[in-house]
């Protein structure tokens, strides 16, 4: 019998993400049901508070190329669970 697999969770913020780490991104209020904006999304700079009120963007590496990211609009989630691939 192979272990059960960890459930999806949302990183607190895009700081507490390691450089290179892969995520998937939905958009603030989509839970683990949904279908990621962004699958496998790899971080590529270091988060930054250059919003109005100090919140973290970020940019990602895509399959369709690069994204800045703000967490105004995105949530980072671990890759468990359904494979989106």
């Amino acid at each position: 019998m192979s272990p059960k697999s960890a459930a999806p969770s949302p990183y607190p913020s895009f700081a507490s993400i390691g450089i290179g780490s892969e995520v998937h991104l939905r958009l603030i209020g989509q839970d683990e049901t949904v279908k990621p904006e962004y699958i496998n999304a790899k971080l590529i700079s270091e988060p930054s508070p250059i919003g109005p009120n100090k919140e973290f963007s970020a940019t990602f590496q895509t399959s369709s190329g690069h994204v800045t990211v703000s967490e105004v609009q995105y949530r980072a989630w671990t890759r468990y669970g359904k494979n989106w691939s």
